[in-house]
């Protein structure tokens, strides 16, 4: 009777550990740290994960695409599974150098300490007050360049 109490003592405490060694790497462990790399067309990307509550993680997103123009925005995605969660990406940024708006869908994935962004369809537009534009659009990339990985700053 010995041998059985002591075997399920060890395997319900091997459960606890195989738990909280899954916690540890999940999307709790990703907050407040930062992760950076290139979008899809070489601009400046990174997201700082703010905190995460009842299955959705806030990030900060923040995309410099030209020299002084910056899309810089907090976000609640709803993550599947702890792992996976997709968003909109949306809005206007008006400033001297022009207008930009952009409407992306995007996917995030938490993954072996890096983080993967997968831009799935949408564009930005960007307007020059001299008359110059210039234009994304994620439909246009091959499969392959539409994901990009952010590593940990």
């Amino acid at each position: 009777m010995k041998k059985i109490l002591l075997a399920a003592a060890l395997a319900v405490s091997f459960l606890l550990c195989a738990c909280a060694a899954k916690a540890a790497s999940g999307p709790a462990s990703y907050v407040g740290n930062t992760y950076a790399g290139k979008s899809p067309w070489g601009e400046n990307l990174s997201v700082t994960v703010q905190k995460y509550d009842a299955g959705n993680l806030e990030i900060a997103y923040e995309e410099n695409y030209d020299a002084d123009g910056k899309i810089s925005c907090v976000i609640s995605v709803p993550m599947k599974d702890g792992t996976t969660g997709e968003f909109v990406l949306k809005g206007t940024q008006k400033d001297e150098n022009g207008d930009t708006e952009y409407d992306y869908s995007m996917r995030l994935e938490l993954k072996d300490g890096a983080m993967a962004v997968t831009f799935l369809d949408g564009q930005k537009t960007t307007l020059s007050p001299e008359g110059g534009s210039g234009f994304h659009h994620a439909g246009a990339l091959e499969e392959g360049q539409k994901t990009v990985t952010l590593t940990k700053k």
